[in-house]
């Protein structure tokens, strides 16, 4: 009997010692968890253009990829990361910037942030005469909001109605605030853009809304090609003095055909699988069993 009590003795310590370890185990590993919150491991490219005619009209392109991801899982493929917050004239007036936020970092977080900040300028603009904002009040709000602590790299780009011109504005995770210089006109954000800087640095500034789109979405393409949280499909948002209009990229095929190369047509039984190198499958030999078939595949 002393001997089984013993031995029940030892058993019970060492699962306590068990369960000591592991609900250690479980706090050191809850804290990791709730730190890889949902993540917009994004790629975000913003251009200014210039047409080339001599006039002064400008505006300004800015893309995205779809890819949302928690660590190494995919939680959504298709995601808007392209927020518009300023969409022009109203009926009345026919007169007002447009705007459009990118967004990085926290999905929690930069979804807040978009949608407060689309209710304070909708708010401003009911209650005070109806005054419309412009990008660079829409910049500077975002940044008093950043400095809360939020876990968000922005872009804020559009046409302001009041300086006449396209402005591209950066947001950093700090809350410091950088506008695009005129002369570059190119702002990159999120955790694909280390991989295109490079690029847009030797790249000079497009003079047309067309060069400008092919431009952001060679660069969306090469960064979604090695950057593991960017991927999906890319859109793309338009913004000039005549409004914004938003592009949806889905293939290889349309981004071939906004960058002008060549397209080839596309064949529903046309099949993926590249056998180059393989050796050709060779015909089944007819057998002289009458259960056997004879042909070849």
């Amino acid at each position: 009997e002393d001997k089984h009590l013993t031995m029940t003795i030892t058993m019970c310590s060492r699962s306590c010692y068990i369960v000591i370890l592991l609900g250690l185990l479980v706090c050191l590993y809850g804290d990791v968890v709730r730190g890889q919150e949902v993540s917009m491991g994004t790629t975000l490219v913003a251009v200014r253009y210039r047409l080339s005619d001599g006039s002064d009209e400008s505006g300004v392109v800015m893309g995205a990829d779809t890819r949302t991801s928690v660590s190494g899982y995919v939680s959504n493929r298709f995601a808007a990361k392209l927020t518009p917050i300023l969409l022009g004239g109203d009926d009345e007036t026919n007169v007002g910037s447009t705007c459009v936020v990118g967004r990085a970092g926290s999905a929690a977080d930069t979804q807040f942030l978009a949608d407060a900040l689309h209710l304070e300028l909708s708010s401003r603009r009911r209650l005070v005469q109806k005054i419309p904002g412009t990008v660079t009040a829409t910049a500077h709000l975002l940044r008093t909001m950043q400095r809360t602590g939020f876990e968000a790299s922005i872009l804020c780009a559009g046409w302001d109605h009041v300086l006449q011109k396209a402005l591209i504005y950066q947001l950093d995770k700090g809350g410091t605030l950088m506008e695009c210089d005129e002369i570059s006109g190119m702002a990159v954000a999120g955790s694909g853009s280390t991989y295109i800087r490079g690029l847009l640095d030797s790249t000079s500034p497009p003079t047309s809304q067309q060069e400008a789109m092919a431009l952001v979405t060679k660069c969306l393409h090469l960064a979604m090609q090695r950057d593991g949280s960017s991927g999906g499909w890319i859109r793309l948002v338009t913004m000039d003095s005549k409004g914004q209009k938003k592009h949806l990229i889905k293939s290889t095929h349309d981004m071939n055909k906004l960058l002008n190369k060549k397209v080839e047509p596309q064949d529903s039984k046309q099949e993926y699988t590249d056998l180059k190198g393989f050796a050709p499958p060779k015909p089944v030999r007819s057998s002289s069993s009458p259960r056997s078939f004879s042909g070849g595949i």
